[in-house]
């Protein structure tokens, strides 16, 4: 789940981590079971429905914090398997002007089918080319995209409780790479 975040309003979620309440030993041997622990229910995309791997061999690089900008960056190509076709993908996490604003630049190595997946303990509302979230904080994309909502059930053994559902806002294109930019305002 290398690159996720978590969203408050005002002491409210608005974009959730989903994993388990408490991380151990068996909650990584048992990961390809148990979905609620993928990287697309941490707020990270897919590409051709291909999720991010764990084990030492998955990782970010190149982790910069800057106090002054108020943002983390991070290189999170290493995190996915060959299979997702990433030449590069820099994730930027900035507070601006009284939100959150995620930037994504991906290079691929051809068009694919990327799914921006943000999830939601509130079912969001598709509004235009945004969602309506928990609290009335709109998360919007910087380009034209297919919107989507699921919902999924969380009273499984290990899922952490954010209620007995949860619900993933999807931003779905097909694209070769270029700046994805969110903002979660």
């Amino acid at each position: 789940d290398v690159g996720t975040f978590m969203v408050y309003k005002d002491k409210t979620p608005v974009i959730v981590d989903l994993g388990p309440g408490e991380y151990i030993n068996w909650s990584f041997a048992t990961r390809e079971k148990c979905w609620y622990k993928d990287s697309d229910f941490h707020s990270l995309p897919t590409f051709d429905g291909v999720i991010q791997k764990s084990g030492i061999d998955y990782k970010s690089n190149n982790e910069e914090f800057s106090a002054a900008d108020k943002s983390f960056t991070l290189d999170i190509t290493e995190a996915y398997p060959s299979e997702a076709g990433l030449k590069s993908y820099v994730r930027r996490a900035e507070l601006s002007d009284g939100g959150v604003v995620i930037t994504d630049e991906i290079a691929l190595d051809g068009e694919r089918e990327i799914e921006f997946n943000f999830t939601s303990m509130v079912e969001p509302v598709i509004d235009g080319n945004e969602f309506v979230m928990n609290g009335g904080v709109r998360l919007s994309a910087s380009f034209p995209a297919e919107l989507s909502v699921e919902s999924h059930d969380t009273t499984y053994p290990g899922c952490k409780s954010w209620g007995e559902t949860i619900y993933r806002a999807h931003f779905k294109i097909k694209s070769a790479g270029g700046k994805f930019v969110f903002t979660i305002k």
